[in-house]
């Protein structure tokens, strides 16, 4: 009888022996799965990041390259005057030579051709002083979108020049800007991530807010104010608006209306994500069908820079 408990308390501690071997295998086996999955976890957010980054840039240079095109189609236009009024100079100077040569021309005549000469010479500095405007302001922003780096600039200001790279872009639609300071708003940030900004907005109110809409009275509205804390810049457009149910998924990556027409639903999100990851600020937005669509944008003072 003895023997028989010795027997049966010796097979109860070689199964408690087992069984906690066991444990300690699968609790070893789970430490492992964990950290196998830590890594697995930590290299797919890697990945996504950089895809992330891949995507911004993307659409960044996609947005310098809608730029490039405008500003291309702009610059034609001054330049064609500027060629045309030269080679009208050029004539007047060929007739007057010829009627100096021929003693033919009076006294009378001289002013006449001096004076088309001076009025030419107007028009011509007038388009290569424009078309230099465009490049200058082209070229600030192409620098500034690769140039990554902070730097203080006047908001305001910038993006008067920015409007004026996407002047062949509203003029598609008609669309007039009404742009308004309350006084210098200085502030150190990121000159090309504002471009991006705004330019997604403005590309967004074209495309989509006055995609159906008649071409009067589409008007775009930004406002800029400095206060204690940082700029905060209303935008508004008097366009289509945005249903309810579309407006909760307007930062959501890859959403868009316009699927089949070239939209890749980025927009938006990078606007997001650069207003609150990149400058530190925050972005609201109110809509409703008809009624147009509005932004209140802040970008506080000491950004995440």
């Amino acid at each position: 009888m003895g023997l028989g408990k010795q027997s049966m308390r010796k097979n109860y501690y070689v199964d408690l022996r087992r069984e906690l071997d066991q444990r300690i295998e699968a609790q070893d086996a789970l430490k492992r799965l964990n950290s196998e999955l830590e890594e697995i976890v930590a290299q797919r957010t890697k990945e996504l990041l950089q895809m992330e980054m891949q995507l911004i840039q993307s659409e960044k240079l996609a947005a310098l390259g809608g730029l490039v095109a405008g500003i291309s189609h702009e610059v034609n236009t001054p330049l064609g005057i500027a060629v045309t009024v030269a080679s009208h100079i050029s004539q007047i100077f060929v007739e007057l030579r010829q009627d100096l040569d021929k003693a033919t021309v009076g006294d009378a005549n001289i002013p006449v051709r001096l004076e088309e000469i001076q009025d030419a010479m107007v028009i011509l500095e007038s388009n290569l002083r424009r078309t230099v405007d465009l490049m200058e302001n082209f070229k600030r922003i192409s620098v500034d979108q690769h140039d990554d780096y902070p730097q203080t600039f006047d908001y305001c200001a910038y993006t008067e020049g920015i409007l004026k790279s996407l002047l062949p872009e509203l003029k598609k639609k008609q669309v007039k800007v009404a742009l308004h300071c309350d006084g210098a708003c200085l502030q150190l940030g990121y000159p090309g991530v504002w471009s991006q900004i705004l330019v997604n907005l403005v590309m967004n109110s074209i495309n989509h807010g006055f995609e159906r809409a008649s071409l009067e009275n589409n008007g775009i509205t930004i406002a800029f104010a400095k206060g204690l804390k940082g700029i905060t810049c209303h935008y508004e457009d008097n366009g289509n608006g945005i249903e309810e149910e579309m407006l909760r998924h307007l930062y959501d990556p890859f959403f868009t209306t316009k699927r089949g027409g070239g939209g890749t639903g980025l927009g938006m999100f990078i606007v997001h994500k650069l207003i609150v990851d990149r400058l530190g600020g925050s972005i609201q937005c109110a809509s409703t069908i008809g009624n147009g669509v509005s932004f209140e944008i802040f970008i506080p003072l000491i950004a995440q820079l």
